[in-house]
């Protein structure tokens, strides 16, 4: 009943925010960031493809433009999923729950070490991490957390990635401009880079072929802003559904080296066989 009730606030205040006219566009990509063995240790980089039983962690990035001035990101809802490609089979490749839900804010996904591989662990001059950052920079305090209104996935179940939501208040927007090419505007540098990590998503394959991870929007305003929040105390503004896009990643899943050997050697004795039948 509470998640329920958390993503019908969430989804009514974006519907019913003020409406200001803005040129403002909001990216969201699926990238291939890591893959992992089948006991989660490093692997290599996420470009090559993975076996069954290995994994491939995918990173959702966001990047905005058109911005005017006072204008930051506020809010994003959007679904994760897997299509298969050329006759994959549907549970080709399946998203992994780690005890924390299939969706992974960057401090979920940190706490189960898939951010170990990164550099640096946490950046000067003061400690941050993926689940909070430094806002005063050389002031003492400063210290907040990401994400202080939610990022998490708001769909009927914890592990449906549907309706992920991640929101911002305005003073944090202010602060740490997500999205944006120039980030933050105060404090020191933190970890979610640019374009701004939303979170990630773990997959492990299960059967061979190539799968793309999509993002959609939810119906209605899938995404808002804040405007005049120079000051960190600006007014939501619902976006249109029109001004948001999404690039997709390509997960190929391929056949163990075992597996591609006997293939080999069923094709060669295919051959073999059609040679004699001619020779005779």
């Amino acid at each position: 009943m509470k998640k329920i009730l958390t993503t019908s606030l969430a989804l009514a205040a974006l519907l019913a925010a003020a409406s200001v006219a803005s040129a403002a566009n909001l990216q969201l990509s699926s990238n291939l960031a890591q893959n992992f063995d089948s006991t989660l240790a490093t692997k290599g980089s996420g470009a090559a493809g993975i076996q069954p039983g290995t994994y491939e962690l995918v990173d959702i990035r966001a990047s905005l433009s058109n911005l005017a001035a006072g204008e930051n990101f506020w809010t994003a809802l959007f679904n994760v999923t897997v299509v298969p490609k050329n006759g994959a089979p549907a549970n080709g490749l399946t998203a992994t729950d780690l005890g924390t839900g299939m969706w992974l804010s960057p401090a979920a996904a940190s706490s189960n070490g898939l951010y170990d591989w990164r550099t640096p662990a946490s950046p000067a001059p003061a400690l941050q991490s993926y689940a909070q950052y430094d806002s005063n920079g050389a002031s003492l305090g400063g210290t907040v957390a990401h994400w202080q209104n939610g990022n998490a996935d708001l769909g009927s179940s914890v592990n449906d990635l549907n309706v992920i939501g991640v929101e911002a208040t305005a003073a944090e927007a202010n602060n740490r401009r997500y999205g944006e090419a120039s980030r933050p505007s105060a404090g020191y540098g933190d970890q979610l880079g640019g374009p701004t990590l939303l979170g990630s998503v773990l997959f492990q394959g299960v059967t061979a072929g190539s799968y793309d991870i999509v993002l959609t929007p939810i119906a209605g305003s899938p995404w808002g802003i804040y405007t005049g929040n120079a000051a960190g105390a600006g007014t939501t503004s619902a976006q249109p559904a029109a001004s948001m896009s999404f690039v997709a990643a390509t997960i190929t899943v391929v056949p163990e080296p075992a597996s591609m050997v006997m293939l080999a050697m069923g094709g060669i004795a295919l051959v073999g066989a059609g040679l004699r039948r001619r020779a005779r």
